[in-house]
């Protein structure tokens, strides 16, 4: 069953790196998956995606008794591994971690259960290899560490998969399962909140202040460690407008209530026509960005007019609430309007202010 947001304002002013990259790719899978919480049954290798990355946590993982690390062999770790996958396989739990709900994954045949583990078998092995000495180098890292922060009036959230704060500086890393395509390591969205999250809520509050030295992409399936840039002041002002306009985008759908034209003159990246037809429209034709997606034969349906609007449907689902609320945004559009400038700024206070106060940094 899909779970209800906390606040129905969620929907618009709540943020990930996956639910934006989703909004932005195609509205209405946004809509099915991040608002509506439609979830089908996940793929095989997302499965197996969270599978290596439960491992991953678990090896870096101190016991909470003793502080020792856990599986100083590589035959004890790839023990636990055959372990989690065959009982998660047989349905006693979920593949992102012991406790987690079981799931019935549609397997291409038995033979696919196999095959997974014994990649996740020589993926562990090299991990262990190339990790366990790691462990004891003293450097301080924060594991699967979770954050949520205001900005702008909206509230991001996310999950770092590894934090290493070194001598020199911290190192963001996060775990794939492929290389990332040029576009993505000089602007993927995900990345650039990641960056935004560590100057705005962890630099303080866990490294002592440390600066940001790396981004880093470990791909699980050929051991490479990818370099990416620091994201500049573009990127984090591009990434408000994203932000904004999606939140615009999705309120004005889901209550009625008309786009702030003070705010979005005009929607770049979202289909400005939904504002007047109030319906979420598919991205088509459907391609790369329909790859992970789950919800195709009600996306096919919704194309094909059979669908209740979108209106009706979050009301039906959530209770109504005041949706009055906007980020404290100023103007746009693009590199040359004000949101863009203020996304900017911001970033640049944020990394030099001591002590961060929402009020203080934009004004």
């Amino acid at each position: 069953m899909a779970r209800r947001y906390k606040r129905p304002a969620d929907a618009w002013e709540k943020w990930s790196a996956s639910k934006l990259d989703a909004a932005c790719g195609c509205p209405l899978r946004c809509f099915l998956e991040y608002i509506m919480r439609i979830r089908k049954d996940r793929f095989p290798v997302t499965v197996f995606g969270s599978a290596m990355h439960y491992m991953f946590q678990r090896f870096f993982t101190p016991h909470k008794s003793s502080g020792n690390y856990p599986y100083q062999t590589v035959e004890k770790f790839l023990g636990a591994w055959k372990g989690f996958w065959w009982t998660a396989v047989q349905g006693k739990h979920g593949f992102s971690s012991m406790g987690s709900d079981p799931e019935d994954v549609p397997w291409r045949d038995t033979d696919q259960q196999g095959q997974l583990f014994g990649a996740g078998w020589n993926i562990l092995k090299r991990f262990f290899e190339e990790h366990h000495a790691m462990r004891i180098d003293g450097n301080q890292r924060f594991i699967e560490k979770r954050f949520t922060f205001e900005w702008q009036g909206l509230k991001l959230t996310g999950v770092l998969d590894r934090l290493d704060l070194l001598p020199d500086g911290a190192v963001i890393l996060d775990y794939k399962g492929h290389s990332f395509r040029p576009h993505d390591v000089e602007t993927g969205l995900q990345m650039t909140i990641y960056q935004l999250a560590y100057e705005q809520h962890f630099r303080r509050q866990f490294a002592d202040g440390k600066p940001l030295k790396d981004i880093q992409i470990y791909n699980y399936r050929n051991g490479v460690t990818q370099p990416l840039p620091i994201r500049q002041n573009y990127e984090i002002g591009l990434l408000l407008y994203y932000l904004t306009e999606g939140y615009e985008y999705y309120r004005a759908i889901l209550t009625g209530h008309p786009v702030r034209r003070e705010i979005i003159k005009r929607f770049w990246f979202f289909p400005e026509d939904d504002i007047n037809t109030g319906n979420i429209t598919p991205h088509l034709p459907r391609g790369s960005h329909c790859t992970w997606c789950e919800n195709f034969k009600l996306c096919r349906a919704w194309e094909l007019g059979d669908h209740e609007t979108p209106q009706a449907m979050f009301a039906s689902k959530f209770q109504q609430e005041d949706a009055q609320r906007g980020p404290e945004v100023i103007t746009m559009p693009f590199t040359q309007e004000r949101i863009f400038q203020v996304g900017c700024t911001s970033f640049d206070l944020i990394k030099q202010v001591a002590h961060v106060r929402q009020g203080d940094l934009f004004t």
